[in-house]
C-alpha cells in the first residue's frame, strides 16, 4: 500500500480510525489531517522496548492527525511507565473534546495536562476489561495543581482518588465548576463524615451539576468482611446536601455496606426531590450481612409514585418480606395516587423477598407496563473476595442467599406484566362504572328538581 499510493493520504475522506493490532506501524498509513476520532490500544511487552515504540508512535499522531477530537487510549501497563509520553501527546492536541483512558490513568499530571486544552469537554475512564486498568498505586496521591484558566470548556469528568483528595480537587478555586456529570470512583471513603464534607463542596462549587455519580468499587484484597459487621453505614444525613443542588436530576451511589435509612428518610428525600429522573441508592452492597434485612420496604415506593413523577430508574436496597406486603396488599393506596407514569426499570440488587406473589400483587399497583425489575450484581468478579478459613462460611451463605432472592425477583419480573395488564383492565372498567354511575346520578337529580316544580308547569321548559 505504501509503494502503490498515488498520494499521501490513502483515504482523504477518513474521519474514524479504530486500530486494534499489537503492530503500531501499519496504522500510520491510514492516519491524515482529515482523521477526527481515533481509537487505539497500545500494545504489552518489555518496558525499555515498548515504551520507545509508543513514544515514537506518540510523536506520529501529533503530527499525522492535528486535528482530532477524539482520542480512546487503552492498555493494561501502570500508567507511571508512559506518563511523560501522553503528556506530551496530549499537549500536542489543543482541538481535543473528549478523551477516554484506562481506570488509574488520570493521575495529577495527567489531570494538570488536561486542564489547560481550551476545547476539552469530557474526561472518561471505562471499567471494561478491554479499555485496561492500570494500577492503583499511581493516583493514591491525587493533587492535581490548577491554573486560574483551567477546564474551560469542561462539562462531563470521570476521575479516581480517595473521596478527601476528591473534595479538596472539587473545592479548588480554579477546579472545575461548570460540571453538569460528575462522576467519582472513590478508592476510600475515609472518615465518616468525607461523604457529606464531599457532597456539600460539590453542591457548593458545581451550581450547573445534573448528574453526579459515586461509585465506591473496592478491589478485593482491599475488602475486610469482619471489620464491614461494625463499618459506618451512610445516612440520610450524610447525603441531604444534595438537596442544594438544583438542577440535580441523577444521582447514582454505590458503596461497600448498605445505607442506614428509614422510611421517614425516604419519603423527606422524595418530598424534597420531584425533579428526579434516575436515583440509585446502593442497591447491591458488596458487603451485607443475610439476617440483617433492610429497614426499608416496598412501602418506599408510594413516597417516589406521590412526589416524583418524571422518575425513570429507581435503585432500592429493600426488604420484601411476607408479612409487610400482606400488610401492604390489604391497604387502599392513597386516593389521589397516581402510579408510576415513566418508570422503566427498578433496580433490586440484592434486596431480600420472601414471597415472589404477593410482591408482584403490590408493584401491579404503581408499575407501568413495561416497567423492568432488575435483579442480582453487576460487579465483574461475583463478590469480589478471596475465600479463607475465617470467611468461607459467610461467603457460602451470602452467595446462596443471593440466589434465591435473584430467582424470586425473576419470577417476579415474569408475572408483573399479566397483572399489570389486569390492573389497567380493572381501571378502565372502574371509571368505566364511575361515568355510568355520575351519569345516572345526574338524571335522578334531574327528575327529582321535575317532580318539585308546581303542577300548574308542564315542565316543557325546564332550566338545568
Amino acid at each position: 500500500m505504501a509503494r502503490s499510493r498515488t498520494e499521501l493520504n490513502i483515504l482523504p475522506n477518513l474521519t474514524t480510525l479504530e486500530w486494534q493490532s499489537e503492530r503500531l506501524r501499519p496504522s500510520l498509513l491510514l492516519m491524515g489531517s482529515t482523521v477526527k476520532h481515533f481509537t487505539v490500544r497500545l500494545p504489552n511487552g518489555p518496558d525499555h522496548k515498548i515504551s520507545n515504540k509508543i513514544s515514537n508512535f506518540f510523536e506520529d499522531i501529533a503530527v499525522r492527525m492535528p486535528s482530532l477530537t477524539y482520542l480512546d487510549l487503552s492498555f493494561d501497563r501502570p500508567v507511571r511507565e508512559i506518563e511523560i509520553r501522553i503528556v506530551h501527546l496530549l499537549q500536542s492536541l489543543h482541538d481535543l473534546q473528549k478523551v477516554v483512558v484506562p481506570v488509574y490513568c488520570l493521575t495529577s499530571r495527567v489531570i494538570e495536562c488536561l486542564s489547560a486544552l481550551p476545547n476539552l469537554g469530557t474526561i472518561q475512564f471505562e471499567f471494561m476489561e478491554r479499555q485496561g486498568k492500570g494500577d492503583d498505586l499511581d493516583v493514591q496521591h491525587f493533587s492535581p495543581t490548577l491554573e486560574e484558566s483551567a477546564f474551560p470548556a469542561l462539562w462531563d469528568l470521570s476521575f479516581s482518588s480517595h473521596l478527601n483528595d476528591a473534595t479538596r480537587f472539587i473545592g479548588n478555586r480554579f477546579g472545575p465548576n461548570n460540571l453538569t456529570s460528575l462522576y467519582v470512583h472513590v478508592l476510600s471513603a475515609g472518615e465518616p463524615s468525607s461523604v457529606h464534607e464531599f457532597i456539600t463542596t460539590v453542591s457548593e462549587n458545581c451550581k450547573l451539576l445534573t448528574n453526579l455519580y459515586i461509585d465506591q468499587f473496592l478491589a478485593p484484597d482491599a475488602i475486610d468482611l469482619a471489620a464491614s459487621r461494625t463499618a459506618y453505614r451512610l445516612t440520610w444525613e450524610d447525603l441531604r446536601p444534595l438537596l442544594s443542588c438544583s438542577k440535580l436530576t441523577s444521582f447514582e451511589l454505590r458503596w461497600d455496606v448498605p445505607l442506614n435509612m428509614s422510611q421517614s428518610d425516604i419519603e423527606e428525600l422524595a418530598s424534597r426531590w420531584p425533579s428526579l429522573k434516575v436515583l440509585s441508592l446502593n442497591s447491591e452492597p458488596m458487603l451485607f450481612i443475610p439476617a440483617e434485612p433492610s429497614p426499608l420496604t416496598l412501602r418506599a415506593l408510594i413516597s417516589f409514585a406521590q412526589h416524583c413523577p418524571n422518575l425513570r430508574e429507581l435503585g432500592l436496597y429493600l426488604s420484601a418480606t411476607a408479612a409487610d406486603l400482606t400488610h401492604l396488599n390489604s391497604l387502599a393506596l392513597p386516593p389521589k395516587l397516581q402510579p408510576f407514569l415513566r418508570l422503566r426499570k427498578f433496580c433490586v440488587g440484592l434486596s431480600s423477598i420472601t414471597e415472589p406473589g404477593p410482591a408482584a400483587l403490590f408493584l401491579s399497583q404503581l408499575f407501568p407496563l413495561g416497567c423492568e425489575i432488575v435483579p442480582g450484581v453487576g460487579w465483574p468478579d461475583g463478590f469480589g473476595m478471596p475465600e479463607t478459613a475465617g470467611n468461607v462460611d459467610v461467603l457460602d451463605e451470602m452467595q446462596r442467599r443471593a440466589s434465591e432472592w435473584y430467582d424470586r425477583w425473576v419470577e417476579v419480573d415474569r408475572v408483573l406484566p399479566m397483572l399489570t395488564r389486569l390492573r389497567l383492565e380493572e381501571r378502565e372498567k372502574r371509571n368505566a362504572l364511575e361515568d355510568e354511575v355520575e351519569d345516572l346520578r345526574l338524571r335522578c337529580r334531574l327528575l327529582e328538581e321535575r317532580k318539585a316544580l308546581p303542577e300548574e308547569m308542564d315542565g316543557s321548559c325546564l332550566v338545568v
